[in-house]
């Protein structure tokens, strides 16, 4: 009995948490769980053609946290020395970027495919990961550029 009760309140709370944290995410994120639900087999390439999409959208907001936060700064303009997403030191450092997360998830696919068969999920899940890491670190900086030190 006792164990049902305990087993009743964990299913609660993760419901409960499982419902905050959904509130709480932005409808991109939420079309990516809902490419993950809406695969039919939920295959490795099925996952993969999911992540894409999320990479496409992370690269998107990275852009727009460019675009609308930073270069609007007079100091990040002036580091920047071009206009943003279409040349200057942002955009050197996206491109580098880019380039790394391509080759370096590419490698990665090609060596951990004995642990999986599908390259496009290891290579995908890989680029979704460092994107993402890569945008909290920006969102990061977004939020203490101009913070108040006094």
């Amino acid at each position: 009995m006792i164990y049902k009760l305990c087993l009743t309140a964990a299913f609660a709370l993760f419901s409960f948490n499982a419902s905050a944290a959904e509130a709480q995410t932005d409808e991109s994120v939420s079309d990516y769980e809902r490419c993950l639900q809406a695969a039919t087999e939920f295959t490795d390439d099925e996952t993969a053609l999911c992540m894409s999409e999320e990479v496409k959208r992370l690269d998107r907001a990275i852009a727009t946290l460019y675009q609308q936060t930073f270069l609007p700064v007079d100091r990040i303009a002036k580091w920047n020395n071009g206009n943003g997403m279409f040349r200057g030191n942002i955009k050197d450092m996206q491109d580098q970027f880019n380039g790394y997360r391509s080759r370096f998830c590419s490698f990665y696919a090609v060596t951990m495919q004995i642990y999986s068969g599908s390259q496009a999920y290891l290579r995908n899940d890989c680029m979704m990961k460092l994107t993402q890491e890569y945008y909290n670190r920006l969102l990061q900086m977004s939020r203490d550029y101009d913070a108040d030190l006094d």
